[in-house]
């Protein structure tokens, strides 16, 4: 943001390019390595939403299709990326027992692990980018995300969200 009145621009336009202008530096400094990452797993974008869309889930799983409705994936699309998270253990598929024609997938402990994995390559990029900031930035927003996140009824720091 522009060193003029910060609350007299806080408009919902002004507000998100300053939002989009933050993800952009975050992402500057973590992005090459959370590539790097993903090709060590020969993992896709796709594929990692899945697998944390799968992590969040309420209930631990989903059906095929809502995982594509939650992705905004084809039913095909989706089958075809579950199915390959699936023959690298990732996640795991079950017949729902109300309806054998639903397939349920959860994620698996490997692929709650590379999750983990890619969450600490970010942070790492993430730290680096808050160890620029002066005392003052850094206290301004711990303070504003503070808020936040109280707001939301995150109450921990644990579990970064995800994009």
């Amino acid at each position: 943001m522009q060193a003029t009145d910060a609350r007299a621009e806080a408009t919902g336009a002004a507000l998100a390019e300053d939002l989009v202008w933050l993800f952009h530096e975050l992402m500057r400094g973590t992005g090459g390595r959370v590539v790097e990452a993903l090709n060590a797993h020969d993992l896709s974008l796709t594929e990692m939403k899945t697998l944390h869309t799968l992590n969040d889930a309420n209930g631990g799983e989903h059906s095929v299709k809502d995982l594509g409705a939650c992705l905004a994936m084809s039913l095909p699309a989706a089958s075809r990326t579950a199915e390959g998270l699936l023959q690298r253990g990732l996640v795991a598929r079950r017949e729902d027992p109300s309806d054998r024609r639903i397939k349920r997938l959860t994620i698996t402990a490997e692929g709650s692990r590379v999750l983990r994995e890619l969450e600490a390559v970010r942070l790492a990029g993430v730290e680096t980018w808050v160890g620029g900031l002066t005392d003052a930035q850094r206290d301004a927003l711990h303070a504003a995300l503070l808020t936040l996140r109280a707001d939301a009824g995150a109450t921990t720091p644990e579990g970064p969200a995800h994009a």
